[in-house]
């Protein structure tokens, strides 16, 4: 859990030392920086890196290589435009974030879901979320070994 402080209170905990604490200074002072590059350091749960492309930050390698390819297909004209994290609601109060909603040239749009490893709740989430979309196609699509492929959910 990342805890907003002050730069003086970022002072304090920086000479504490306290392992495994990691937090995010208010301002953008230096300590701002210093704060960011040690939640850059930590270790992700499922092994994704934080990308940065064209000043947008993406949870992972896959994700910025995909919004990469969007790119290249907008400036060919094969689509108009995309959006990044469109949140879903679903039954339950539940809030699905998909990675990406393309708007196809032929004026339709379609989801795309960028996983790396498919967890038993994004599972659920997926096919709830076509269950109630069913209008919108969602696709959920892996970089392998340089190429996308569709995974089955």
């Amino acid at each position: 859990m990342t805890k907003h402080v002050t730069a003086s209170e970022y002072r304090r905990l920086v000479e504490q030392r306290k392992p495994g604490r990691h937090v995010r200074v208010a301002d953008g002072s230096r300590l701002a920086a210093q704060a960011e590059a040690a939640l850059a350091r930590s270790r992700s749960k499922y092994r994704n890196v934080r990308t940065i492309e064209h000043g947008v930050t993406y949870a992972s390698k896959a994700e910025a290589a995909y919004a990469r390819g969007l790119a290249a297909d907008r400036d060919a004209g094969a689509i108009v435009g995309w959006l990044e994290q469109v949140p879903l609601r679903l039954p339950g109060g539940v809030r699905y974030v998909v990675d990406f909603l393309v708007m196809l040239k032929s004026g339709g749009c379609e989801l795309i879901e960028i996983k790396g490893h498919m967890t038993p709740s994004a599972r659920i989430k997926i096919r709830q979320a076509r269950e109630l979309y069913d209008w919108l196609p969602l696709h959920v699509l892996k970089l392998v070994r340089g190429k996308w492929q569709e995974v089955e959910v």
